[in-house]
């Protein structure tokens, strides 16, 4: 006897509701995020090792070491894939971000479960949440931006955490359970620092949740609590021996100390709710200044910092989700925003995970209000998603072209030089380099210029054909700066226009000035092998293995030059060169 249609059993349906929201899903991320999956590489993404040349990019050691080894892996597996082509780096973003918008799902579902929403509001504002954590334009940099992977890989590790303890079958925490999430957060350690937060956040959901009383449901969770209270110092303490040696962050930056900077982010985290709330004015390099004591604006975001925690932890039984969101929102945001100074004052892809908090407290906020037409709900929901999914469209329109991203950062912030930097380096790789040389001009007219934009003036000169301008440039820059690493950048740009002897006089200042400066030996010691200077060749490439064992370019040339020549030959040219000397 054949079944009729309607005799399809309920979790054949629910497989096949599931399907299709994937597919949906999967549509809208490629059509908003489509524009700046062929995007270039641009800003930090320059810092993977194949732009480099002093690494193998080929060895997997070259891509793994540091403080952010998984990070780094994942970049090698893309570099596997295509090399230098950008689309599988976007695409392992996109995919990455795609998942954790389930797990903010499903970790939203769970917790307006714990807060007693049980009835149809529970899937409607779970399911907003995901969608809301996917599309909003905010996260566009953390997507579009190759960089910007650190976020989004951590970031999955953490929630794939925080969702295992959040949905243990009892209260007391398992082994089995709890090595996973001490393994999850492990991995978001090794990606990103900032998801060393991860026990806060555990903690912070004990207090505003416990199965019994909150010390009760810690002293029960001991197997967790133990070795990942453990593991959070021992995360602490080799951030602070990274901060230590960092030139970007840390208590060591120039003119930024630890009470000016966190004046200043009082007033930053009140931005990042705006553009939470109107994504208006997002910015690839904001333009914030550095508070002073005088400056009252940080001073009234401080108060209203406080009067916003005071009045959360005194309504916490009363408005769980807003206060848990809020609090939630600050934790995540600590690391970024609270004493230790970070080089850029604020960046939208700080805000990937700390969004999670914010969605949440609207959340709690909409639960207020009496949801008796479901259309309605959902149709203003959806109408919230549809606006920002047109927001995030066309602000990846913006990260397809590396001169686009930066004229819209100009726009936005005039005063920083680097941007103009990077806007030359972005109109020379799509081959505009009158355009650059415009800029450049129209700029110098005005303002001060510093030797790393006249290294990139020559760049343009040279992508114009004019070799003379653009050395006339390198050498105003290497008058200008006492900086070893820009010095090492104006003799690669000379040796590139073959002027061999001015990049010689170059390296020799930048070694004075850093006599551990490897790239300098590694580069003077090309120079030399070019000009058949072999024994000199080989003292600077020898001084590059000394100052660093592990370079691979010098080690390489290093044999190249014994294997060519052979020891004999080597030794006469060691002796004709000591008499010439």
């Amino acid at each position: 006897m054949s079944r009729k249609p309607d005799s399809i059993k309920p979790e054949s349906r629910w497989r096949l509701w599931w399907l299709l929201i994937a597919i949906v899903v999967a549509e809208a991320v490629l059509q908003v995020y489509g524009p700046a999956l062929r995007g270039p590489f641009l800003f930090d993404d320059f810092s993977l090792p194949f732009y480099n040349p002093l690494t193998r990019v080929d060895e997997i050691s070259a891509w793994v070491h540091g403080v952010r080894p998984l990070l780094m892996f994942s970049y090698w597996v893309n570099y596997r894939f295509s090399g230098q082509q950008t689309l599988w780096y976007h695409l392992f973003n996109v995919l990455f971000h795609t998942v954790n918008a389930f797990l903010v799902y499903r970790i939203v579902r769970r917790l307006l479960q714990m807060a007693g929403v049980i009835d149809w509001r529970q899937a409607m504002l779970s399911g907003f949440a995901g969608a809301l954590f996917l599309l909003h334009p905010i996260q566009t940099e953390s997507v579009a931006y190759i960089a910007g992977r650190s976020e989004s890989l951590s970031a999955l590790f953490f929630l794939a955490a925080f969702a295992i303890y959040l949905y243990r079958p009892a209260q007391a925490i398992g082994w089995g359970r709890a090595v996973w999430i001490l393994l999850l957060f492990g991995a978001a350690v090794c990606t990103k620092e900032h998801t060393a937060t991860l026990p806060a956040v555990l903690l912070l959901t004990d207090v505003f949740w416990p199965w019994e009383g909150t010390l009760h449901t810690i002293r029960r969770n001991w197997r967790l609590y133990g070795p990942i209270a453990l593991a959070a110092v021992l995360a602490v303490g080799f951030i602070g021996v990274m901060l230590n040696g960092a030139s970007s962050a840390g208590f060591r930056l120039p003119g930024i100390t630890p009470q000016r900077y966190f004046l200043t982010q009082c007033s930053v985290i009140f931005e990042y709710v705006r553009l939470f709330l109107f994504p208006a004015g997002q910015n690839l390099d904001y333009d914030i200044p550095l508070a002073t004591a005088r400056d009252f604006r940080n001073w009234i975001a401080l108060a209203g910092l406080i009067a916003l925690g005071f009045l959360g932890y005194r309504y916490r039984r009363r408005f769980p989700l807003p206060a848990y969101g809020f609090f939630l929102f600050l934790i995540l945001l600590a690391p970024t925003s609270s004493i230790v100074p970070i080089q850029d004052l604020m960046a939208d892809r700080r805000m990937y995970l700390p969004i999670l908090g914010l969605i949440l407290a609207g959340i709690g906020a909409l639960l207020q209000f009496r949801m008796q037409s479901r259309t309605t709900w959902v149709g203003a929901l959806a109408a919230v998603v549809v606006v920002a999914s047109l927001l995030t469209y066309q602000r990846n329109q913006l990260w397809a072209s590396e001169s686009a991203i930066w004229e819209d950062t100009l726009a936005k912030s005039p005063r920083k030089i680097r941007g103009y930097q990077h806007l030359v380096h972005g109109y020379v790789s799509e081959h505009r380099c009158l355009e650059a040389v415009k800029r450049l001009e129209g700029f110098a007219k005005n303002n001060p210029i510093d030797a790393t934009l006249l290294i990139h003036w020559a760049f343009a000169a040279e992508c114009l054909k004019q070799p003379a301008q653009a050395m006339q440039k390198l050498d105003q820059a290497a008058r200008m700066s006492r900086d070893p690493a820009v010095l090492l950048m104006i003799a690669q740009h000379e040796v590139r226009l073959n002027s061999l002897d001015s990049a010689l006089d170059v390296l020799g200042a930048a070694l004075k000035l850093n006599p551990a400066l490897e790239g300098a030996y590694v580069l003077r010691g090309d120079v030399y092998a070019q000009e058949g200077q072999v024994l000199m060749a080989i003292q600077d490439y020898e001084h590059a293995l000394l100052v660093n064992p592990g370079n691979d370019r010098a080690r390489h040339q290093l044999l190249w030059l014994r294997e060519r020549f052979g020891s004999r030959q080597v030794g006469r040219t060691r002796t004709a060169e000591s008499l010439a000397n």
